[in-house]
C-alpha cells in the first residue's frame, strides 16, 4: 500500500509497505507492533475512547500491541459510574477506570506497572494518529537512537510549518529564578532525506514514545507533580543521566475533533488545589518557579472556552516559598549593620532574612546551629570567621558568603 505519510501536506515523501524501510524482524517496534504499547488517558465517555481508538486501526488482526485506556470519572456522577461499569472490552484494548481526583503521573505509573513491552507511546485522545502512521517510527528509532521521541505538531493545514519542543530555559525576573519552555516552528521539508533530525529539551505532553527499560534507571513518574508537570520533571531527569530526547522526522500530528458515538463527558471543574500542590512540588524539588507561559498553558488546556487564562492564575494562591538567608554582622549599629538592614528593608519581599550579631553571640558554633535551616549564611568581616572555618566546612553543606 502507497501512501502519503503525512495527509495534510501536498508533495511529501510516499511510503511502500510493501518494499519498508526496514524488514519485520529489524522493526524496534516488533512485527505487527507486538512490542508496542500505548497508554490513553481521557476523561471522554470510553465508548467514545473506544471509537477514537478502533477508527485508527488499533483493533485489528495486524495490530498484536495493546492499548491501555485510562477513563476518569466523577465518582458523585451516578451515571458515568453506570457508563463505566456497563461498558465492553474491545480486543487489544485493556480499559482502566479512575476517579477524576487521580493524578495522570499516578495512573500512568500504575499502568507501567502492567506492561511488559519495550515501547510505550504515551498519547492523548484528540491527537492520536493512525496505525499506519505509526510505522514510520521504525525508521525514526533505527536512524535516531533514543530513549525517547517526540512528534512535531502541525500548525495547520494550508501550510508546511510544525512547531517543535526546543529547549528549557532559565530566566531571572523580579528576584525569582523561573523555567520556562521554548517552542520552535520550522519548515517541514518535502523530502524524509532533507529533513534534519533534532533533539528537544522535553518531551511532549500531547504525544511521545519511551523506551520501557529507562523507568528502571531513573524512576517512574513524580506522582506529586501533575497537569504535565511530571513531563518537565521526567525531562530534567532524562539530560541529567545523559539522555537524548529525539523526534520523528517520518510522523507529524494534528489535533481533531473526537466522534461523540455517546453523552459528551461534561466539563470538569479546574482543580486548583491539585495545581497548586504540583506547582509547589515542583519548587521544593529544583528550587525554581515555572513561567508563567508553563500555568497559563496548563490553564488553558484544561479549558479552552475560558480566554481569561490569566484571570484563573491570578485566583490561585501559591504560597511561595522565600529563600532564608542568614546575616552575621560583627556589631549592631555599625557599618555592616547598616548593609544588612538596607537588605532586609529593600529584599524582604522575596528573601527571609535573619541578623546575627556575634557581639551578642560570638560562639561560631551556636550561630551554625542557629542558622541549620537557612539557604545561604552570609559572613560580613573575614575576622569572624578566624581558622575556625576550615574545620567547619568539611560538616555542612550550607552555602557561606565572605564580605571582606
Amino acid at each position: 500500500m502507497t501512501r502519503n505519510h503525512m495527509p495534510s501536506i501536498k508533495s511529501v515523501f510516499l511510503y511502500e509497505d510493501e518494499i519498508g524501510i526496514l524488514t519485520q524482524e529489524e522493526k524496534a517496534l516488533g512485527k505487527n507492533f507486538k512490542n508496542l504499547s500505548i497508554i490513553i488517558i481521557t476523561e471522554e465517555n470510553a465508548k467514545n475512547a473506544v471509537g477514537e481508538i478502533k477508527r485508527n486501526g488499533y483493533v485489528s488482526e495486524d495490530f498484536l500491541g495493546k492499548v491501555y485506556l485510562a477513563v476518569k470519572y466523577s465518582k458523585n456522577n451516578a451515571h458515568e459510574i453506570l457508563a463505566a461499569q456497563s461498558t465492553e472490552s474491545e480486543k487489544n484494548i485493556h480499559i482502566r477506570y479512575f476517579e477524576d481526583s487521580t493524578t495522570d503521573s499516578k495512573i500512568k505509573n500504575i499502568l507501567l506497572k502492567e506492561i511488559n513491552t519495550q515501547w510505550v507511546l504515551f498519547v492523548a485522545l484528540n491527537f492520536l494518529f493512525s496505525k499506519e502512521e505509526l510505522l514510520l517510527v521504525n525508521d525514526d528509532i533505527k536512524h535516531q537512537p533514543c530513549v525517547s521521541y517526540n512528534f512535531p505538531v502541525l500548525i495547520s493545514k494550508d501550510s508546511n510549518r510544525i512547531s517543535m519542543n526546543g529547549s528549557l530555559t532559565l530566566e531571572y525576573s523580579d528576584y525569582q529564578i523561573r523555567l520556562d519552555k521554548k517552542v520552535t516552528e520550522i519548515v517541514f521539508e518535502s523530502s524524509i532525506e532533507q529533513q534534519s533530525f533534532y533533539f528537544s529539551g522535553f518531551l511532549e505532553n500531547k504525544a511521545h514514545l519511551i523506551n520501557h527499560l529507562i523507568f528502571s534507571n531513573i524512576g517512574y513518574f513524580d506522582e506529586n507533580l501533575s497537569f504535565g508537570i511530571e513531563l518537565i520533571d521526567f525531562s530534567i531527569r532524562l539530560r541529567n543521566s545523559g539522555l537524548f530526547i529525539g523526534n520523528s522526522k517520518n510522523s507529524i500530528i494534528e489535533k481533531h475533533k473526537i466522534a461523540q458515538h455517546d453523552f459528551k463527558k461534561a466539563e470538569t471543574s479546574f482543580d486548583t488545589k491539585l495545581l497548586t500542590h504540583s506547582l509547589n512540588s515542583f519548587q521544593n524539588k529544583y528550587n525554581v518557579l515555572l513561567s508563567d507561559n508553563i500555568i497559563s498553558s496548563i490553564c488553558g488546556k484544561r479549558n479552552e472556552k475560558l480566554s481569561e487564562s490569566d484571570t484563573i492564575i491570578e485566583k490561585l494562591d501559591f504560597p511561595i516559598k522565600k529563600p532564608k538567608i542568614a546575616l552575621i554582622i560583627d556589631a549592631e549599629n555599625w557599618a555592616f549593620a547598616n548593609i544588612a538592614n538596607q537588605l532586609k528593608k529593600n529584599l524582604s519581599s522575596y528573601y527571609d532574612f535573619m541578623i546575627i550579631p556575634t557581639q551578642l553571640i560570638s560562639n561560631l558554633h551556636h550561630v551554625l546551629m542557629m542558622t541549620k535551616d537557612c539557604d545561604l549564611v552570609h559572613f560580613f568581616g573575614v575576622n569572624l570567621l578566624e581558622r575556625r572555618i576550615i574545620l567547619i566546612i568539611p560538616f555542612t553543606t550550607k552555602r557561606l558568603g565572605l564580605v571582606i
